[in-house]
């Protein structure tokens, strides 16, 4: 919640607790238990904490807070605050606890994020769980992104004789990515009669979607007896985001009704597929713009190397009413082409009162490191109130992009101190500045303590980094050794990499293998890449001739 939002929050609650309900009206008498109720409600509502805790002690005081209808609202109330400790103190001093006490329990731990310790209360009920219990614990697992936690709930409630409900099918349906749990759940909501319900059948459909199955979800469109706005455009977003460009025109052009929502949607799915001028075009013929809409057409320049266009856009947007928020400035500042422009957005950002906000901050500390200005990105990642594990890894990466190998290194070492986990982007930085350097045994250091102490695997940049580690100093062999042992075959780029580093040290006969077995996975920049660096490592032989046949035909 923003810090003026919050502030509206703390006026409006002083505002009715000075009314009927004010402090001096309740100091020396007793009100009804409903007046309490209402005054607790909103106290949550609008997350008046310290009010809430004000009426807490005049409840005790006055002998009312022993009333488990009461009680149960002071747990719902802390709850609401975000007091978790507050709101156990309450539960646990309940005389005689219910069933809505347990519910609103499990809620505010939920809510809070401890849905371990919520999951606790919830296994703890037994024979007592109703259908909020369980559509609760289903909905906050799906909410924190753990379908398989969700999916499990869901198949212990139908074991426990519960027949899931149109609310369980919303939560879980939210959550699930894997292509067999999203055939699993829509065959279920099929065995429980919701398939014709529109809100339901379009949950499948955008469930189908995030799993990139978009046959079955325009499977799920076309059996729609009734298709409201939101159906029509979930099929225009699943074929947008999965650049089937020429189904989503058409779509759009047999849309009843087509809202901001889909236009914008369009433009982003040109944007990605690399079509700026049919996103221009698009942005021409809208009937009306918003944020969203120049977002996205700036992201789409952006993505596409339509830098200064990017720049026009976002000096524009005053005139056009747009006030710029932290999507803008992410896209903005991933299109700026110097120092200057980076500084530029940070002046803006600070004039819109975001440069202080994390995701602003963390574009801000890329873009400087960017164009080797550490000092500015340092100085944005000082002024940070709060720092996530994306800031640490840009400025790891901004000081490894300029050579201060030390300094990443020193980075990653003080994360653990503020208790940041580094992530696997982290690695990719750290093990980078080490083969710059030459810091092979540090690489080493690092690449084993992602899977050893961080539980990270490592992925294909994880293992392409430490061949270039082992070939930039010329030890092929082990450069070789760790292709041999990844789990899986490697790709172009790995090989185009381990091909540099034989042209680096003049190995004509592995250069010549790793041209031939680059050409053969047929990466898009392959051709170029390899005909570069057989150039570099002297390759324009008769016993190479092959090859470069191979070549010209892959370009032609």
């Amino acid at each position: 919640m923003s810090a003026a939002r919050r502030g509206i929050l703390a006026a409006e609650s002083s505002i009715v607790l000075r009314g009927a309900f004010s402090r001096e009206n309740l100091a020396g008498s007793a009100l009804d238990p409903e007046a309490y109720a209402t005054l607790l409600r909103r106290c949550g509502e609008l997350g008046a904490l310290d009010e809430g805790k004000w009426l807490h002690d005049h409840l005790a005081r006055i002998g009312l807070d022993r009333s488990t209808f009461l009680a149960n609202l002071l747990v719902q109330m802390y709850g609401k605050c975000g007091s978790v400790d507050d709101a156990r103190r309450a539960f646990r001093a309940i005389p005689v606890p219910n069933l809505f006490s347990s519910n609103l329990m499990l809620v505010a731990l939920a809510q809070s994020g401890h849905l371990d310790e919520a999951r606790r209360i919830f296994d703890e009920m037994r024979e007592e769980r109703d259908h909020v219990a369980w559509n609760a614990m289903i909905a906050f697992y799906a909410r924190a992104g753990r379908s398989r936690d969700a999916v499990g709930v869901l198949r212990l409630m139908e074991s426990d004789g519960h027949k899931p409900s149109s609310v369980t099918f919303v939560g879980i349906l939210s959550c699930i990515d894997c292509p067999g749990l999203a055939r699993e759940m829509h065959s279920k909501v099929a065995e429980c009669g919701f398939q014709s319900d529109v809100r339901i059948a379009t949950g499948i459909l955008v469930m189908y979607t995030r799993c990139s199955e978009i046959p079955r979800a325009k499977m799920v469109f076309d059996s729609l007896a009734e298709r409201d706005v939101v159906s029509w455009t979930a099929m225009l977003v699943a074929y947008a985001q999965n650049g089937h460009i020429l189904e989503g025109k058409e779509l759009l052009r047999k849309m009843p009704v087509s809202n901001l929502f889909s236009w914008n949607a369009m433009i982003d799915a040109y944007g990605r597929t690399g079509s700026v001028e049919d996103a221009e075009q698009t942005y021409r013929n809208m009937p009306s713009r918003d944020l969203v809409t120049v977002n996205s057409m700036i992201g789409a320049y952006a993505l596409n190397g339509k830098l200064s266009r990017a720049m026009l856009l976002f000096r524009t947007m005053d005139a056009q009413g747009l006030r710029p928020n932290r999507v803008t400035f992410c896209a903005v500042l991933d299109a700026c082409r110097n120092v200057a422009e980076a500084r530029l957005c940070h002046a803006c950002a600070r004039d819109c009162d975001l440069a202080g906000d994390c995701t602003v901050g963390n574009a801000l500390i890329s873009a400087y490191g960017r164009y080797g200005s550490v000092g500015d990105a340092r100085r944005v990642f000082d002024s940070l109130p709060e720092r996530n594990v994306v800031s640490w890894t840009a400025m790891v990466a901004a000081n490894a992009q300029s050579g201060h190998r030390g300094e990443a290194a020193a980075l990653s070492r003080a994360m653990d101190l503020h208790g940041v986990s580094p992530n696997g982007v982290t690695f990719v930085n750290l093990l980078t500045a080490c083969s710059q350097g030459g810091l092979v045994d540090e690489g080493c250091e690092f690449f084993a303590s992602m899977w050893r102490d961080r539980g990270i695997d490592p992925e294909a940049q994880h293992y392409r980094c430490l061949v270039d580690l082992f070939g930039r100093v010329g030890q092929l062999p082990r450069a070789e050794e760790v292709m041999d042992l990844m789990p899986w075959e490697p790709d172009a780029l790995t090989w185009i990499t381990f091909l540099n580093s034989c042209k680096i040290h003049g190995d004509v006969r592995r250069a010549a293998s790793c041209a031939a077995r680059a050409l053969e996975l047929g990466h898009l920049a392959t051709p170029v890449l390899v005909k570069g660096a057989c150039a570099g490592a002297g390759l324009w032989r008769r016993e190479t001739e092959n090859i470069l046949n191979d070549l010209e035909e892959f370009c032609l």
